[in-house]
């Protein structure tokens, strides 16, 4: 019984392993091609280091086949946003530097989506959480209106997270509801 038992979940794993490779009748080098180019024009309008286009772009493409093995065309659209808009958090998490040329939309929301996900807000309420990210945004977007063109130190880190702590705990009454 446990040989068959050991057997029966040897082959889920094996399956599900798998299963999670990217189709080679999907992502073939033209069609992995166009959705590098697509990254690459979001990638320009961001970065202004060519290494770290690359870095960018070749990062995303990886995750998305990873996420959609089977191509992103059958994905709706908003989906498919959230899933790059977490990619691109991911991205700024592990990246060795992070600049950009200037603020947009699109790297508000990465930088926000990464700090949603911070385990140090795990104990805030959502409305609490989005209260935090707007603030940090807003006080980065203070120290650097030009977009970063240099890595965040912790130290502006820190300084930022305890200006917008302390605005939370002026503004209690208000995220608890």
């Amino acid at each position: 019984m446990k040989k068959y038992l050991l057997f029966i979940i040897a082959i889920t794993f094996f399956s599900n392993c798998i299963a999670q490779q990217p189709n080679p009748k999907v992502w073939t080098k033209k069609y992995e091609g166009s959705i590098y180019n697509a990254i690459y024009e979001v990638a320009n309008s961001l970065f202004s280091s060519e290494d770290q286009k690359k870095d960018y772009v070749n990062y995303c493409v990886e995750k998305l086949k990873e996420k959609f093995p089977n191509g992103a065309d059958n994905i709706p659209e908003d989906s498919l946003k959230n899933a790059m808009y977490l990619i691109g958090a991911s991205y700024s998490r592990n990246a060795k530097y992070l600049t950009f040329k200037h603020w947009t939309p699109e790297y508000e929301k990465i930088i926000k989506t990464d700090l949603l996900y911070n385990p140090s807000l795990k104990e805030f309420n959502d409305k609490t959480k989005v209260f935090f990210c707007d603030c940090y945004v807003s006080n980065l977007k203070k120290i650097f209106p030009n977009g970063v063109s240099q890595r965040v130190t912790k130290d502006v880190q820190t300084k930022i997270a305890n200006i917008c702590m302390q605005e939370i705990a002026k503004n209690v009454k208000y995220l608890k509801n």
